[in-house]
């Protein structure tokens, strides 16, 4: 599944149907398919942020927005359990 992920995200910048498929393939189904790919996703793209604001990708104006953002996002997460 890693390697799949990782060839999906070097050749086509998506990386999450193979990560997709591995969880709602498991026994646990939706019941843990489901928060272990938010979990997946928010761990991947906080590491992604972390080299984009190495390269200097990251100003403050994008910085102040992302956090302004978190909020909605969590609160979707939330209500989407």
């Amino acid at each position: 599944m890693g390697a799949a992920a990782g060839l999906a995200n070097g050749a086509f910048g998506i990386g999450g149907p193979p990560v997709i498929l591995f969880f709602f393939t498991t026994p646990a189904g939706d019941i843990a398919g489901r928060p272990s790919i938010i979990f997946y996703f928010l761990v991947t793209d906080a590491i992604g942020l972390v080299f984009q604001s190495r390269e200097g990708l990251v100003n403050w104006q994008s910085a102040w927005l992302a956090a302004l953002f978190v909020v909605p996002l969590l609160t979707g997460i939330w209500l989407g359990a």
